[in-house]
């Protein structure tokens, strides 16, 4: 897989940059910014704490929209 940047992920996941970018200082990953890109390790830590979130966005998106 190409190398992704931070924001992208932050859009896909639909939540802030600001927040991944947190979540990875607080795991001792180096980034310098949402433009800084990341390899196939990282996404996946990311995927793996902030999937949880995007899967109760998109549950309570679809029950405002009925």
């Amino acid at each position: 897989m190409a190398k992704v940047r931070i924001f992208q992920i932050a859009k896909e996941l639909n939540i802030s940059h600001t927040d991944i970018v947190s979540f990875l200082k607080s795991r001792k990953v180096e980034v310098s910014s949402h433009m800084s890109p990341i390899d196939d390790e990282v996404y996946k830590l990311i995927l793996d704490e902030f999937s949880k979130d995007k899967e109760q966005v998109d549950r309570f998106r679809k029950e405002k929209v009925r």
